[in-house]
């Protein structure tokens, strides 16, 4: 089980790092609601139309303007469609709309759920974020916390995926197998290795080392942050071995010119099941590039170290050059 004081402590580890305001912009609050909308029970008839109905007016000093009430139903129906056909300019004029009338509140806490979707489906991944960081407690859950931590990462947002992160913690939500993965990605690229080794030690705890993804991902960061010792001990201590968790591995190997140990690594891969493709191979040319050791990467290839000649090495060479 979780510890929710270790998760608080990793939080304020988190936020003493980067030493900076936080990276969101979220916008302001929510204004007042205008006069006009509060007064619209106040409204008197002053006037009638042609067929005999009555307008509605606000008392005021202005000439009477007519007040249309939409409905709150009718407003969040709408935004559902534009979140789903990707119409951002007509989701954030609703969403203006709804500021306007102060309907972003506690009382609507479905309206930030539809707001988030809105900007997520457009791309806007930071006003995603922003709208979450605004939510009502009630609404919060890991799963709307892991969907935008995601989308961060993949736009390389990684400081801004990590506050969220130190966020959901302090909302007191705990990451799952869903969160890991993509915060220690975020850990690995920029340099946190402490964080790394505290979401390590919650990895344990929550008994997911076993989970491929968490797994792969946490080998990830030692093999590039740590000494090669600690993470042979930690792929040993890996129950299940994928291709990646194999590659990345046998990368860091080369990269320290292990050579001999990392084609013993690829055969172990192989009575392990899993079959040696490009993409070992491509692992093994990066982790040579990696450690600066171009000569290495052209000895390997012209020692013949592939199957079915050179027609072989050709292609392994073209598919590395997408992993410098």
């Amino acid at each position: 089980m979780a510890d929710p004081c270790a998760f608080m402590a990793m939080a304020a580890t988190v936020t003493s790092t980067f030493h900076t305001s936080f990276p969101f912009s979220p916008p302001p609050p929510p204004p007042p609601p205008p006069v006009r909308s509060c007064l619209k029970h106040l409204c008197v008839p002053n006037s009638t139309t042609s067929n005999g109905a009555q307008s509605c007016y606000v008392s005021s000093s202005r000439p009477p303007k007519p007040i249309h009430l939409v409905s709150l139903a009718y407003l969040s129906s709408a935004l559902v469609k534009c979140a789903a056909s990707g119409s951002l300019r007509e989701g954030a004029s609703i969403h203006a709309r709804f500021i306007r009338l102060g309907l972003l509140s506690c009382d609507n806490p479905h309206l930030f759920h539809q707001l988030r979707l809105l900007y997520s489906s457009a791309g806007r991944h930071l006003a995603a974020a922003a709208i979450l960081l605004l939510s009502p407690s009630p609404i919060l859950t890991p799963f709307a916390f892991n969907a935008v931590i995601r989308d961060l990462v993949a736009d390389y947002l990684l400081e801004n995926a990590i506050y969220l992160f130190v966020a959901m913690l302090s909302a007191g939500l705990f990451p799952n197998e869903f969160t890991f993965p993509f915060v220690l990605r975020s850990s690995t690229i920029l340099h946190l290795f402490s964080l790394g080794q505290q979401l390590h030690a919650q990895i344990v705890k929550s008994g997911l080392l076993h989970n491929v993804f968490c797994a792969t991902a946490l080998l990830d960061l030692y093999t590039k942050h740590a000494p090669l010792a600690d993470a042979r001990n930690l792929f040993v201590r890996i129950p299940t071995k994928t291709e990646a968790t194999w590659n990345s591995m046998i990368s860091a190997l080369i990269e320290d010119e292990l050579v001999e140990d990392a084609l013993q690594m690829l055969q172990m891969m192989e009575n392990d099941g899993i079959e040696v493709g490009v993409s070992s191979w491509n692992s093994l040319l990066a982790g040579c590039v990696r450690g600066d050791n171009t000569g290495l990467a052209l000895q390997i290839l012209g020692d013949g170290l592939f199957e079915n000649g050179q027609s072989k090495c050709s292609h392994v060479q073209y598919h590395s050059s997408y992993h410098p």
